[in-house]
């Protein structure tokens, strides 16, 4: 074990925190896409890349090709940073650290919060923090069948907070990371309307043609 921290905790490593699929596979059942788009995207890196992953039946530490994934934390669980902390810690030679990021995948507004304030601590010690946001919200309404917003004058006022609460969240992300990448152009045109300060590129998403059609 020692060994093999060794030969990954090394400056010129890429340190990834993302949700990541099973052991042997790419699509794993039940498993969000952003598991399965970490996986592709570090797989094709020609460099050494450590991955702090979800536990799947308890931690768990093994290597796959240029991949050591640590599976070090439950992504619901209010306490789910310290044990990223610890591991961060451990890996403290890697200046290269890639999150991905959406709402849904670390369980509360709270944890996605505090990845923020993580992001920027990190940031602070020298590293260099490049998120990856599979989704971008700036207009709420635009997802009102999906919320339970009406028309209503009430409803309104909920979808400007809620609007506003947003804009200050990318704001702050915009912050506390070194660059952020989006999937889509229009994602890009998005954030950098909120944030002109930051340095936001996209890199499309592309198809895996190695799928059967179904």
């Amino acid at each position: 074990m020692k060994n093999l921290i060794e030969k990954y905790n090394q400056p010129d490593s890429l340190l990834l925190v993302s949700l990541y699929p099973k052991r042997g596979e790419v699509y794993s059942a039940g498993m969000t896409g952003v598991a399965s788009y970490a996986k592709n995207v570090v797989s094709k890196m020609n460099r050494k890349v450590v991955v702090l992953a979800q536990e799947i039946n308890g931690p768990q530490i093994y290597q796959e090709e240029n991949v050591l994934v640590v599976r070090c934390f439950s992504n619901r669980h209010p306490l789910m940073y310290n044990n990223i902390i610890k591991h961060l810690y451990i890996f403290k030679s890697i200046k290269n650290v890639l999150i991905q990021f959406d709402f849904a995948i670390y369980g509360s507004p709270l944890n996605s919060f505090l990845m923020v304030i993580l992001m920027g601590i990190l940031k602070m010690l020298g590293k260099q923090v490049t998120v990856t946001l599979h989704h971008v919200v700036t207009d709420i309404r635009k997802l009102s069948g999906h919320v339970g917003l009406s028309d209503s004058f009430g409803d309104s006022m909920k979808a400007h907070l809620y609007n506003r609460v947003f804009h200050i969240f990318y704001w702050t992300l915009a912050h506390a990371s070194t660059q952020i990448i989006v999937l889509e152009e229009t994602l890009q045109e998005k954030l950098e309307a909120l944030c002109p300060h930051a340095q936001i590129i996209a890199i499309p998403h592309g198809v895996d043609t190695t799928l059967e059609s179904r």
